[in-house]
């Protein structure tokens, strides 16, 4: 009533012609609405809405077209519009809660539709939402009254399918079933009533029933875990254990299995030979649920995966007389206990009654081999293979027989049919490792026994080998052999010393030096201590290494590359004099090694020998041989030697070949200071800092820069960084002292005068500039003191200043 208030209000103050025209528009739109044309009775409706938004009517139909299309968003946003205006309308309610049940907002959806059927919405869908969301709440009566209304208004599928899955959840089976079967009818392939009579049929066991159901529902969709278990179920029933079978396969990681699902997915398992998921399947049936069947079953399952004392306790559980597969579990499991008699009895009469099994055949053939029975055994073994084909030791105690048989070639064929299906069966490897040597298939049988672990003859056979191979001088293959004897615990020092030369020659400093550790020492082996010197350097042990070294020099050994370790382990034990020698003799003995040129560069320098030391850098680099070090100690040389010109150009080289070398830096600052290029000073003090914490010195080097460009307050910093750092030299202090005097600090810059004059009393320039601060300071009898001092040390200003200002004091 509310709305048509609001049309005839609306069309009251509209033109004529714009009511007929939205008239007009708005009977296109419902004739569009009645053909299923949505789409276009949504942009005739948006039409009306535009030339005339009060009409209520258009507005509601707009939205039940676009429920129609599914476009719930577009007509929850025009209906959180007139709700706000018409919020008790019951069309409105009705639609929003239709849009809202789409949207998932269940609670509210369902207090408009209850709210919507009262106020006289008496509709098929209004009446099938409802119910569905009272079934969702739990209020059964309610919505069973609703989806009565909703069947009788229109009995489809859906509908028929609500109503019965609401009866089963009151108990009501037979009104379900009657409701699933007219659903169904109306629809073949209805998912939810597919699924929800399948479950009643399972209750009813009517397992064919339950198989076409969810066949049908998975042609539909992907079956659920509940489902998927019905039909393993069902499959296993009807006598189907293969399908069964990846049923269950398929729903193992995904859900827990019920009780019957758990009996037939395990005897399922047994049939298809599938004992380790078999057992790990029935032990979860409960005692109570645990019959004859079941310990004969379970018994088997543990015998395969080798359980013998689970499956020895199993079977013998059994009341009354065994079947032949009981038999074989309790004769395998004696068998296994090492009950021989006991076990023969046993498998003997599983035999006669029938059972056959590969394993049972695998045993008695064991059997026979150890009565020696060779031929026997052979055939036992013989008839297990197309029993059970993935038992793949049989052809290991196959070829052992025939081996004893004296039938060779037999032999190697079933070993090499073994170790193709498990490489790793030692006894099988070694066996034919043993019996390639016997026919003298020495690389054969090297290549089984290498990987095996050997017992002492295969050991003494594997010593020998490897020695002769050595002595050929197949080292390759000695060393793969004497190896082998180390890690079989048999190595000796001849062997330790053999394989430790094996092992340097291939730069196994760390396994060379174990060797020749544990080995005792040879007084007079220059190899010996070579071997083990070089091996100590590389590892690290400079103090072995020197030692090693210096005594294989005595015995003979003066290599280049003796030479060089030698003057390198020594440089690293801070053994200068030592590391000079050695480093020479290598130098003048041809060396082009960067390490050890840099390295005598660096001792030369260290040592004093400037020249030498640039002498070493020149030669390294004109032959090729230049790296940041040389340049970087040539340039420390030539700095050392006030050439501060060509130490700049190196300190540019060694930075070319490592931009982020600080010392480069450093001393390049330290060079530029000399050539006075006070710029390029503090740049290069900068760049120190970027890659190394600056020192003391770094700091009175940027400040005597700072200072020259009289910049007294960077110097200042820089120069009072210096002396907290530790250098408070006298030429610090007294570049401080002019730094202060630069910012008028007359006071503090006399402080550091003072103090750089106690290391040098008698620095003439020093007093004079002092002089000058006392007489800034006001203090010119102090000032005329210290002038007087420098006139006397020679300098010509304080003269000046003396006979300006302290004409009785001249000197």
């Amino acid at each position: 009533m509310r709305g048509l208030k609001i049309l005839l209000l609306t069309m009251s103050v509209s033109p004529l012609w714009a009511q007929q025209d939205s008239t007009d528009l708005y009977k296109q739109a419902l004739s569009a609405f009645q053909k299923q044309d949505y789409q276009q009775s949504i942009l005739l409706l948006d039409r009306v809405v535009r030339k005339d938004t009060g009409r209520l009517d258009a507005r509601i139909k707009r939205i039940a077209a676009q429920y129609a299309l599914g476009q719930y968003e577009d007509a929850g946003r025009d209906l959180t519009h007139l709700i706000s205006q018409q919020s008790k309308e019951p069309e409105i309610g009705y639609w929003a809660g239709l849009t809202l049940f789409k949207l998932g907002r269940r609670d509210t959806a369902k207090v408009l539709l209850d709210r919507a059927i009262q106020g006289g919405i008496q509709r098929h869908e209004g009446f099938l939402r409802a119910g569905q969301l009272h079934t969702l709440s739990g209020n059964y009566p309610k919505a069973l009254t609703f989806l009565d209304k909703a069947v009788k208004e229109k009995p489809d599928a859906e509908t028929l399918q609500a109503r019965g899955e609401l009866h089963l959840l009151m108990g009501n089976q037979s009104l379900a079933l009657a409701d699933f079967d007219k659903s169904i009818i109306q629809e073949a392939n209805h998912p939810k009533a597919l699924s929800q009579r399948s479950a009643l049929l399972q209750q009813k066991r009517d397992w064919k029933g339950v198989q076409a159901d969810l066949e049908r529902l998975q042609a539909v969709r992907a079956l659920t875990a509940d489902e998927q278990e019905r039909l393993a179920i069902a499959l296993f029933e009807n006598g189907n254990y293969v399908e069964a079978t990846k049923r269950y396969a398929a729903l193992r990681t995904q859900s827990p299995l019920s009780q019957e699902g758990i009996r037939a997915w395990g005897l399922s398992l047994i049939r298809l030979k599938s004992y380790a998921e078999a057992i790990e399947t029935l032990s979860q049936l409960p005692e109570g649920d645990r019959d004859g069947q079941w310990q004969e079953a379970y018994a088997l399952a543990l015998l395969k995966t080798k359980q013998t004392e689970k499956a020895h306790t199993i079977v013998n559980q059994i009341k009354g007389e065994l079947s032949p597969v009981a038999l074989f579990v309790r004769g395998a499991c004696n068998w296994y206990a090492h009950d021989v008699i006991k076990s023969k009895i046993d498998l003997e009469k599983a035999k006669a009654g029938g059972y056959s099994d590969g394993e049972l055949y695998w045993l008695l053939g064991r059997q026979a081999m150890d009565r020696k029975e060779w031929k026997a055994a052979v055939d036992l073994f013989t008839q297990a293979i197309p029993l059970d084909p993935s038992e793949s030791t049989v052809y290991y105690y196959r070829g052992v027989c025939n081996q004893q048989l004296g039938r060779s070639d037999d032999a190697l064929d079933d070993y090499q049919i073994c170790l193709s299906r498990l490489p790793n069966m030692e006894e099988a490897r070694k066996a034919r490792g043993q019996l390639h040597f016997k026919l003298r298939h020495f690389a054969a049988a090297i290549e089984d026994l290498d990987r095996v672990s050997l017992g002492v003859d295969s050991v003494a056979l594997l010593r020998m080998l490897g020695l002769s191979r050595l002595d050929l001088g197949e080292r390759e293959a000695a060393g793969l052999l004497l190896e082998r004897v180390l890690r079989a615990g048999a190595g000796d020092a001849e062997i330790k010393r053999a394989v430790a030369y094996l092992r340097f020659d291939r730069m196994n400093y760390e396994g060379t030096l174990q060797l020749l550790t544990e080995s005792p020492a040879d007084a007079n082996d220059a190899r010996f201590y070579y071997s083990r010197g070089l091996s100590a350097y590389h590892t690290g042990n400079d103090a072995m290494a020197t030692h090693d070294l210096s005594k294989a020099a005595t015995l003979g050994n003066q290599s280049l590359l003796l030479r060089e370790t030698l003057g390198l382990s020594f440089a690293r034990l801070k053994q200068p004099g030592e590391s000079l020698k050695w480093l020479r003799l290598a130098v003048t003995g041809g060396s082009k090694s960067r390490e050890v040129t840099s390295a005598l560069a660096r001792m030369l320098f260290e040592s004093g020998a400037l020249r030498e030391s640039l002498s070493v850098s020149d030669s390294a680099i004109r032959l090729g041989g230049g790296d940041a070090t040389l340049y970087l100690y040539r340039g420390k040389a030539h700095l050392s030697l006030k050439e501060p010109r060509q130490s700049v150009e190196d300190f540019n080289s060694a930075l070319q070949y490592q931009p982020d070398l600080a010392e480069a830096y450093r001393w390049r600052a330290r060079a530029q200071a000399s050539l006075e290029n006070w710029s390029n000073v503090i740049v290069d003090v900068a760049m120190t800092g970027a890659y190394s914490p600056l020192t003391a010195e770094d700091h009175a080097t940027v400040g005597r820069a700072h200072l020259a460009l009289k910049d007294y307050s960077s110097a200042l910093r820089a120069l009072t960084e210096s002396v907290k750092a530790g250098s408070a030299t006298a030429e610090t202090l007294a570049n401080r002292a002019s730094a202060y005097a630069g910012t008028g600090d007359w006071l503090k810059a006399i402080q550091d005068w003072d103090k750089a004059l106690v290391t040098n009393p008698r620095n003439a320039q020093w007093l004079a500039e002092r002089g000058d601060a006392y007489l800034q300071a006001g203090q010119k009898s102090q000032a005329c003191a210290s002038w007087k001092s420098a006139a006397q040390a020679g300098s010509e200003m304080a003269r000046k200043q003396l006979s300006t200002h302290c004409v009785s004091s001249q000197p």
